[in-house]
Formats: C-alpha cells, sequence, structure tokens
C-alpha cells in the first residue's frame, strides 16, 4: 500500500498569495490525501478566502486560531498534528510543480535510507518571473556525511526545508524545530540534523520556484553574530553526529570554519584579498536562508 501524504501551509499575512495557494492545492495529486492550511496570526482574512475557495476539495482542512506561536512552533505543531505517512511543509508565497510530491516519494522509495527527499529551486523575484540569482545546486544522489557537513557550513540546507520527509522517523529520533534567539536558520539545522541521523536524497528533476522580496521573513532578518552558524553545527554534530574518528574530524572542520567566520569582520578587506589570492575568486553570494 502506498504511503499516505500531508502537505501543510502555514499562513501569515496570506492575502496577497491565495491565488497561489489555491493553485498549489489544485496541482497536488490524488497521492496527497491531507492538505492542512493553518493560520495561527489571523492577521487577515485569508484562512476565511481559502475554506471558501478549496470548498470543493475534501482533503483540505483550514484551520484559523490566533495563537501567535512563533513560526517555529507552528510548523513543528503541523508535523505532529498529521496524520500521513510523509510530509512536507509548502509556503504559501512558492510555486510546486504537481511532480513536485510524487517524484519526492518515489525518490524516498527508492533509497531507504533516506528520511527527505528534495528537488531543486528557482530563485524570483516577487512577480514570480524575474530570475532573483541561483542557489548553489545539490549533489544529485544520496547526501550523507561530510557533503551534509559541507552544505551545512555553506548555508546551502534552505531547499531541502521544502522536501518531503518520513515524518514517523523524524518525530521518533526527537528531530525537532526548536527556536533561537541567536540563529536564524533553524530550518537549515532541522536538515542537517535529519541528514545526520539518516540521509537526503536530491531529485533535481522537479523544480520550484521561490520568491524573494523586501517584506519575505527571510529579508527581514537582522545580522547574527559572526560564528553562531558554526556554533549551531558544532553543537548538533555532538549531539546527533558520528562518533569515533569521523566525527572527531566533522568537529574539526566545523571549528576551522567558525575561527574563519570570527576572523572576517576584523580583517575586512585583507580577508577578502586573500580569497581572491588563495582562491582565484571571491566567495559565491548566497541568498540568504529559506523557509
Amino acid at each position: 500500500m502506498p504511503p499516505t501524504v500531508t502537505v501543510a501551509i502555514p499562513l501569515h499575512g496570506s492575502r496577497r498569495w491565495v491565488d497561489d495557494v489555491v493553485a498549489n492545492v489544485r496541482a497536488l495529486p490524488p497521492s496527497v490525501t491531507e492538505i492542512v492550511l493553518s493560520d495561527r496570526t489571523c492577521v487577515d482574512d485569508a484562512a476565511d478566502v481559502l475554506s471558501d475557495l478549496l470548498a470543493d476539495d475534501r482533503r483540505v482542512t483550514v484551520v484559523a486560531e490566533p495563537t501567535n506561536l512563533g513560526w517555529e512552533d507552528h510548523f513543528q505543531l503541523l508535523v505532529e498534528e498529521a496524520q500521513g505517512d510523509l510530509f512536507m511543509w509548502m509556503p504559501h508565497d512558492d510555486a510546486f510543480p504537481s511532480s513536485w510530491v510524487p517524484t519526492l516519494a518515489g525518490a524516498l522509495e527508492a533509497h531507504p535510507e533516506a528520511w527527505l527527499a528534495f528537488g531543486a529551486i528557482d530563485c524570483v523575484e516577487e512577480d514570480g518571473v524575474t530570475p532573483a540569482g541561483a542557489w548553489p545546486p545539490a549533489k544529485p544522489g544520496v547526501i550523507q556525511g561530510w557533503e551534509a557537513v559541507r552544505m551545512m557550513l555553506h548555508g546551502e540546507m534552505g531547499v531541502p526545508f521544502r522536501g518531503v520527509f518520513r515524518r514517523k522517523q523524524v518525530l521518533d529520533a526527537s528531530v525537532r524545530l526548536s527556536p533561537s534567539a541567536d540563529f536564524h536558520g533553524v530550518d537549515m539545522l532541522w536538515v542537517f540534523t535529519v541528514a545526520l541521523e539518516s540521509a537526503l536524497v536530491h531529485d533535481p528533476s522537479t523544480v520550484t520556484t521561490k520568491r524573494f522580496y523586501p517584506t519575505s521573513a527571510c529579508a527581514t532578518w537582522g545580522a547574527e553574530q559572526p560564528g553562531a552558524h558554526e556554533l549551531e553545527t558544532l553543537a548538533r554534530l555532538r549531539s546527533h553526529g558520528p562518533r569515533g574518528a569521523m566525527g572527531a574530524a566533522m568537529r574539526a572542520r566545523t571549528r576551522l570554519s567558525w575561527v574563519k567566520a570570527r576572523l572576517r569582520p576584523l580583517l575586512g578587506p585583507a580577508w577578502r584579498k586573500l580569497r581572491r589570492t588563495v582562491g582565484g575568486r571571491d566567495a559565491q553570494r548566497l541568498p540568504p536562508p529559506l523557509r
């Protein structure tokens, strides 16, 4: 029997994205057995409008309760209350093809060692059409170990957060989204922990479209303290990473990255000149972490 799938769409100020949400829901295949639209801030009437527009789809449940949960607790609650064997969070302002869920569910079936499968991403401006830079492509196939550490330290773990994952296994392993006052990329840290507990699998044949605009969540984040990213990565390696020589090497690599992060703002232009001299070019400028 094929696995059941839950898709959860967290809402917040989503009135402007109603048409996109409806289009995404209409594109979801029959293998998606539960669709939850959840608004826990209720700053506009998006939930009411969507409830009317999607009333003909029996899979859809719309929840509007102004509990003012933080986004991390809201997302975690959706996972815990879902019924599907597989689960994904679907951002309200992105566009997903009909192939997204079946392709990624198929990737998980083909790779039982992986708990999460993800596709590729196109970055666009608010209009949904104009290109907004490129996200570094992930390696196709299974991702774990050193490649997971590399992706985490280079800020590339945001894309898999849009993937489809094995809900029960993740919950049983106590992999949770936990708010942090010092670190913005808790979504990336969650994916990294999944990769340490099992593996990820990347299938670039299905592509989602991510909007970047001035009022999007990631665009409004403030600056982090230098090295915060690396310290969080190191802590997760200690709690979920491999033991023995492999784990020690991964932690040493992360400590080196922390030293570089602390030195970078102190050295300023001298650091950039050194990068050009040693690497032949400046480091690629990456978009902010996704969620």
